[in-house]
Parts: C-alpha cells; structure tokens; sequence
C-alpha cells in the first residue's frame, strides 16, 4: 500500500526523535511532492502583530535552507497582507500582474524568476500562526484544484503538529 506524502508527513511530524530543521524540511519537502508545479516552498511565521512575516524554511531544487533573515512586512506589501490574511489563500497563477503579488515583482519575483504562487495559512492553537507558500520559478502554471486541496490538507497537517517544536 503506497501511502501519500501528506499522510507520511503526518507520520513523521509525529516522531518524537524528529525535531526542529529536520521537521521543516519534511514539511516542504512533503508539500512539494504533493505540489507538482512548486517548484520553490516555503514556510513563514507571521510577527505576533500579523505586520511581518519571516522565512522559516525554504525547499529549492538547489536544496534546504533556514534563510531567518528574510522578512517581509506589511507595510512593503499591504495588497498582499490584506489578502491572505481576509482569505486565508492566495491562487496567483499570473503572480506578476495579480493585484494581490504584483507587489512583490521587483524585489522577490523577478531576481527569483518567481511567476505563479500560491499561498495557504496554517493555524497554532486556533489563531493563524504562518503562511506555507509554494512557488514557481521560470514559468507561469495554472495551479489546479487539487494543488488547492493538496495545500489546504498540507496545511491542516502543519496545524495539528505546529505547537510541537518549531512548527
């Protein structure tokens, strides 16, 4: 029986001997599986104002980081802060000319080759906690609805398992 990325991911997230770094990296790697045209995901924890967000993990095909010092605020961003945040999703298959990401273009899309995105709010205790944020780079792509449903699943794991540890 082949058991789904999702559902392993929960599996593991599980394991008390998997913990910090490594339960990040699972979790973009797990969504990027489940994500076909994601070709860069990431995850982001909100400030406790919701002004601000920082990276916590990324996945690239170059590989796994930890990039703490990429934030991005409110107040650079507010179509995309209001947006996610009345929401809770972001599906911009044309990410450079989306009123919601445009914003974004000059100083993330463009130097990333970034073109579609598509953005989930994962939840700690009930309250939005970040933001698991898929990418693609090079070229535009129609994000589907099971790449919706795939994130919203991937996010109601993340949930669950976000008041242990880093997540």
């Amino acid at each position: 029986m082949d058991i789904d990325s999702l559902t392993q991911l929960g599996m593991s997230l599980s394991k008390p001997d998997v913990q910090g770094a490594e339960k990040l990296r699972l979790t973009c790697s797990a969504i990027a599986d489940s994500i076909p045209h994601a070709d860069r995901v990431s995850l982001w924890e909100f400030f406790d104002s919701k002004t601000a967000i920082r990276c916590i993990a990324l996945l690239t095909k170059e590989g796994f980081s930890v990039p703490n010092e990429l934030i991005l605020r409110e107040s650079d961003f507010p179509e995309y802060f209001a947006a996610i945040l009345k929401e809770d999703t972001v599906c911009a298959s044309n990410a450079r000319s989306d009123p919601r990401t445009q914003c974004f273009n000059q100083g993330y899309f463009e130097p990333n080759d970034i073109h579609s995105l598509l953005d989930y709010i994962f939840s700690r205790e009930f309250v939005q906690y970040g933001i698991i944020c898929c990418e693609s780079v090079n070229r535009q792509v129609e994000w589907s609805d099971n790449d919706i449903e795939n994130l919203k699943r991937a996010a109601t794991v993340v949930s669950v398992y976000s008041y242990v540890e880093m997540l």
